[in-house]
């Protein structure tokens, strides 16, 4: 098989589809982790990823989604047995299956809430990407998936974890809502900026609705990046009868809107929940025949926050918080750690400034430590909306500065 770099970005690439719409009863205990399956059943495991690769898939979405060091707590395994576990499970299908497949590393949400939402800490999270990221390439792996993210600010921390600690290829996708927003506020445009910023492989959307309501999304997402665009939605949306949940898109209907989605520019595609063989077989028998779209997005230069995403141009009002004037103010208060006084500089400048975004020179600040900027900001993210920018002297203090924004900070170097 090729490289799964120059594979996507020259063709179509089937992934699998759900992974507990289709296990075997009895497995799993009520609230069970379904990673344990690749130690207690490997045979259960192996045989789905063997049957999704007869009905057409690709890719192999290893049984990893839940291996969080926060999600395995408690269980009696650690995280490399798991993990080991799941590739061994994976390569028993290739072999069984008797065709080639991209081993493909599932990183899901760690399980807990990022800062200031919730408790975990920027480097936390990274931290536990980190070691998730070094067991994939360890064992195998042809790429990361990091998936179904509500929280931009996690996807930056899992991706800068895979990018800085593996050559492995990273594919990132995040879950909206019907609103087509994640449920902290994400929006499509943020989320095209920030991956494609940080050097991802590919970028879209998974879970969420059936493949109607993404279409319109699918859509924006591929009209604003070169990246590959992924999306693996769901069989529409369940419904319980009896005790029995069922999704209201059939594989038919299903497979129809995705091929509408290969026209559109979408080149990674699959399931989410709800979704079995038969998805994946008519989903590959009507795109693969296909030739994919080739598509031409031209370059912009934005800022962005989760929420907000401003393309930035000449014209493009903005609030320019250091000046020559304020400089000596400001580093004062930096330096003695007075941030709040930052922010009522900022709030009571746009009472009367119509700015789109707030930029920082940080080159007219005297004794200016990149830590001191990168706390600065992620003060003043807690009250401002608007996506902020820094003036670096270096790219180094600029990757410093802005490694632990929550979004896509503009830089200029001077």
């Amino acid at each position: 098989m090729m490289d799964l770099r120059s594979h996507i970005q020259n063709r179509f690439l089937i992934f699998d589809g759900a992974f507990g719409t289709v296990q075997m009863d009895g497995c799993l205990k009520p609230g069970e982790n379904p990673t344990v399956l690749n130690i207690t059943s490997p045979e259960t495991v192996a045989a789905i990823h063997r049957n999704y690769l007869k009905s057409g898939a690709m890719a192999i979405t290893l049984n990893t989604f839940s291996c969080s060091r926060f999600k395995i707590a408690g269980l009696p395994y650690t995280l490399e047995e798991l993990v080991k576990a799941a590739f061994e499970c994976a390569a028993r299908a290739v072999d069984e299956a008797g065709k080639p497949a991209y081993l493909v590393y599932d990183m899901g949400p760690c399980g807990k809430l990022l800062e200031p939402m919730g408790e975990v800490s920027f480097q936390e999270a990274y931290d536990l990407c980190k070691e998730q990221a070094l067991l994939a390439e360890k064992y195998g792996a042809d790429a990361v998936l990091i998936e179904t993210m509500a929280d931009l600010y996690e996807v930056k921390a899992a991706l800068l974890a895979v990018k800085e600690n593996t050559k492995l290829p990273v594919l990132c996708t995040i879950t909206i809502e019907q609103n087509g927003r994640t449920y902290t506020g994400g929006c499509i445009e943020s989320t095209a900026a920030l991956v494609e910023s940080l050097g991802a492989d590919a970028v879209g959307i998974n879970c969420s609705v059936g493949p109607k309501d993404l279409l319109p999304y699918a859509k924006q997402l591929a009209g604003l990046t070169n990246l590959p665009v992924m999306i693996q939605p769901n069989a529409g949306l369940p419904q319980e009868k009896d005790g029995v949940t069922s999704f209201d898109v059939t594989p038919e209907e299903y497979a129809e809107v995705m091929t509408e989605l290969a026209g559109s520019g979408v080149n990674i595609l699959g399931g989410c929940c709800g979704t079995n063989y038969d998805y994946i077989r008519l989903l590959a028998e009507k795109v693969l025949p296909l030739t994919p779209v080739k598509r031409e997005i031209a370059a912009r230069e934005t800022a962005c926050t989760p929420t907000v995403c401003v393309e930035v141009k000449a014209d493009t009002p903005v609030l320019q918080l250091a000046t020559p004037e304020n400089a000596a103010e400001l580093s004062g208060y930096l330096a003695s750690g007075d941030f709040d006084s930052v922010l009522d500089i900022i709030l009571d400048q746009l009472y009367d400034v119509e700015a789109e975004y707030v930029m920082l020179n940080t080159t007219l600040l005297s004794g200016a430590a990149p830590e001191q900027i990168s706390a600065l900001l992620g003060h003043l993210q807690t009250a401002v909306r608007l996506p902020f920018g820094i003036t670096a002297h270096s790219q180094e203090d600029a990757d410093a500065m802005t490694r632990e924004y929550n979004g896509k900070a503009l830089v200029v170097i001077r």
